[in-house]
């Protein structure tokens, strides 16, 4: 196995995980880099077995999971590298532990509903997050008649949230971008004012008004994120009414790239992913990228409203 590596893809030889490895396949060709398929094979209580061989057995057996994976990156792109290996141990863990040393990790995923949606809270969305990485879930596409769809974004498309940020999504979302000629949409989801006034004798300002704010505030951020020189990108900020998992989820195409930050503060690690992420993880009809973003500082943390009735979305 080696030390560092650009892709990894997880696989179990579903149909999920062959669209997860092509879509990687494709990526680690367009970043000119190596590809590391694992098959993870998690062994409950090996210890206690008295078998002899028992891990090298599990090993062999699995192994033409991952051969066919990796003839199946191979064959996706050709002239990339592809190695690949059969892991022992805890899923998780062991996934955790691959994010320290990549720079991405894609999976497949379910189809929708609520069977899905328990399914991604289950371990992608655990991975999600806590990786120390990227991570990409790219959904199996429909079969359309063609063996090998092309998997190129289409367009990047960013959610942008409102609360402090390091920026690292924002960032991720330029750079597939730049990576693969596409344009960007940074998009924010809203739907009225940011809370109520502390005094009751004063107005709320009109809705219009903060909306334009928001508009502005995405147009900066989206500014300072792009390049200074090289080649430009088509960019777009966007600030839409409703709920951020229908809003991001009813912008994105099949053959786009949603890109969302995974926000975490210094007083708490969260056990798997918030709403939002998880809602787009199984409801989004294209690849979700979930881009951890480093902690947030007590005293940088957005603080508390009056009412959140009417209060913008966070992610």
């Amino acid at each position: 196995m080696p030390d560092r590596y650009a892709v990894v893809a997880a696989v179990d030889g579903s149909s999920n995980s062959r669209a997860a490895v092509r879509w990687a396949a494709n990526e680690t060709a367009r970043r000119g880099s190596n590809l590391f398929v694992v098959h993870i094979c998690e062994m409950v209580n090996a210890g206690l077995w008295t078998v002899p061989h028992l891990r090298t057995d599990f090993q062999n057996a699995t192994r033409p999971i991952v051969d066919e994976a990796i003839e199946l990156a191979r064959e996706t792109a050709p002239g990339v590298v592809v190695n690949g290996q059969v892991l022992l141990g805890p899923t998780i863990r062991t996934l955790l532990a691959l994010s320290d040393r990549a720079e991405l990790i894609v999976l497949g995923r379910s189809g929708k509903g609520a069977l899905a949606a328990h399914l991604v809270g289950s371990v992608t969305a655990r991975l999600a997050a806590h990786a120390h990485c990227p991570v990409i879930v790219v959904p199996t596409p429909p079969s359309t008649g063609t063996r090998h769809p092309r998997y190129r974004p289409r367009q990047v498309v960013v959610g942008v949230a409102d609360r402090p940020t390091g920026g690292m999504a924002l960032q991720f979302g330029v750079d597939e971008a730049l990576l693969h000629t596409t344009p960007l949409l940074a998009v924010r989801a809203w739907h009225g004012p940011s809370g109520l006034p502390m005094e009751p004798s004063v107005n709320p300002p009109h809705p219009g008004f903060h909306e334009r704010e928001e508009l502005e505030q995405v147009s900066q951020l989206l500014a300072n994120h792009l390049p200074e020189r090289g080649v430009p990108i088509r960019s777009t900020p966007v600030v839409r009414a409703g709920l951020p998992a229908g809003v991001l989820s009813g912008i994105c195409h099949p053959e786009d790239l949603l890109v969302l930050g995974q926000h975490r503060h210094a007083d708490f690690l969260p056990a798997t992913v918030g709403r939002v992420i998880s809602d787009c993880l199984h409801q989004a009809p294209c690849p979700v990228a979930v881009v951890p973003e480093p902690v947030v500082e007590l005293s940088e943390q957005e603080q508390p409203r009056i009412a959140e009735t009417a209060g913008l979305i966070t992610y």
